[in-house]
């Protein structure tokens, strides 16, 4: 899966992957991080809290701009 809140919302754990290596594994409440968002994906977010206690990955810039084909 590849829609980061949704591997968040249903998954028990996750991998986070980077140029084909495993970079994280555990929890999504413990891995995704503004930081590691940011080293691995090059985006900076927040993560909000919602009013049942879940958690959203807001994106509020990209590192570089990213071209689409």
């Amino acid at each position: 899966m590849h829609d980061l809140n949704a591997a968040a919302q249903f998954a028990d754990r996750i991998a986070v992957m980077s140029e084909g290596r495993l970079v994280a594994y555990d929890r999504p409440e413990r891995i995704l991080t503004p930081r590691l968002l940011y080293e691995v994906y090059g985006i900076e977010a927040e993560i909000l809290r919602t009013s049942d206690g879940g958690r959203v990955i807001a994106p509020l810039a990209a590192k570089s701009r990213v071209e689409l084909a």
